[in-house]
């Protein structure tokens, strides 16, 4: 079971993905011109429970915010449907704050904010396509722009950890790494478009890209694709999740496979493919995530599923090295949930694990829904 369950506001729908520091979680949400910041009441373990706390309202600057936001630098920046980005800076827990006002960046001209991006961070800038087609880069330390104008148009747009991913229209993708370009254009194998999500590798210049039916390894450092797997032929409808301490790769497919792969040459882990599921099925959305606990010295996967049949989730807890040893538990997210999402809040015993959901619908309401699982 669940070691606490609970939701935000009712009718206040998220508009930036969960964020967690100093054991606190924190997002924004709004009910039309109703736009608040909160957070936890507590730092999140497995004895605090959980309630919702609405840290401060927020002062529009007038506009009607888009539901595109990101938190970067110790300031939350959200999207206007006009194009312009308001901001500001995110108080911490112990301080008192009952109003915040928004201020407007100050965008160059042609930088306006283009309909339906989302606005990602590489921990030190704020990134997005602006309405002209360029991806725009907003250093918050200093204030500097840097823009990108790409040879084919932009069609999807990751952020993980310093690392940025553009997809293209032409089948090719772009990495950047803290502003510097490390491969512009570059082609996807096979030409399999439909980037699902990557995963920058630690302390190197390579980085795990799922894309359309096949997982791959591109290093920047000699500017090529390592390897590149197919998952069965099912579309991959995760992210990819890389484990530092086995050197492996993990990602889920549509059919309700669990798949591993080595990341150094592509090769598919001993159990994998692994079914998730005991009859065939259809999986819509998945998120995965890759820990090795403190007091364990294996690794444990933790992912969250919704099968296209269902208006469930399932979350697992997976033993990496032997996938038959798992956790399971059944979640209801409404009628309509979205995007879905999965959190470790770090790794010791007294740590939690976060699943939510963007917005579920419960009769005529809906809110974002949060449950926090025991690591073990």
């Amino acid at each position: 079971m669940p070691v606490a369950t609970g939701t935000g506001w009712y009718n206040f729908e998220l508009l930036t993905p969960l964020s967690s520091w100093d054991g606190y979680i924190w997002w924004v949400a709004g009910s039309g011109g109703d736009i608040r910041l909160f957070r936890s009441r507590q730092p999140m373990s497995r004895t605090s429970g959980y309630a919702p706390f609405a840290q401060a309202n927020l002062r529009q600057l007038g506009g009607t915010f888009s539901g595109s936001g990101s938190f970067a630098s110790g300031k939350c920046f959200i999207g206007r449907t006009d194009g312009r980005i308001g901001f500001f800076a995110v108080p911490s827990a112990s301080e008192t704050v009952v109003d915040i006002n928004f201020s407007l960046l100050n965008q160059p001209p042609g930088a306006l904010l283009a309909t339906g991006s989302p606005i990602v961070s590489d921990g030190e800038s704020i990134i997005y396509v602006t309405s002209s087609g360029q991806l725009a880069r907003f250093r918050i330390s200093d204030g500097v722009w840097q823009f990108h104008t790409p040879n084919a148009p932009i069609v999807r747009l990751f952020a993980v950890g310093e690392w940025i991913l553009t997809e293209h229209s032409n089948a090719t993708l772009s990495l950047w790494r803290r502003g510097t370009p490390m491969g512009i254009h570059i082609p996807l194998p096979q030409g399999v478009s439909g980037v699902v999500g990557f995963e920058g590798l630690p302390n190197s210049l390579a980085v795990i890209v799922a894309h359309g039916t096949r997982v791959s390894l591109y290093r920047a450092d000699i500017q090529q694709w390592v390897w590149s797997q197919t998952a069965g032929g099912a579309s991959v409808v995760s992210n990819p999740a890389y484990d530092p301490n086995t050197q492996a790769v993990y990602c889920i497919t549509q059919d309700g496979l669990l798949w591993g792969y080595n990341a150094l040459d592509g090769t598919v882990l001993l159990h994998y493919p692994n079914p998730l599921y005991r009859r065939a099925t259809s999986i819509s959305q998945a998120r995965l995530s890759v820990l090795t606990r403190a007091d364990r010295s294996v690794s444990y996967l933790y992912a969250v599923t919704r099968r296209s049949d269902e208006n469930t989730a399932r979350f697992w807890a997976v033993h990496a090295a032997f996938p038959y040893n798992r956790f399971i538990r059944d979640l209801s997210l409404g009628t309509a949930p979205r995007l879905l999402g999965v959190t470790p809040l770090g790794n010791t015993v007294n740590d939690v694990v976060l699943v939510w959901n963007w917005a579920a619908v419960e009769g005529n309401s809906w809110a974002p829904v949060f449950h926090f699982f025991d690591l073990q």
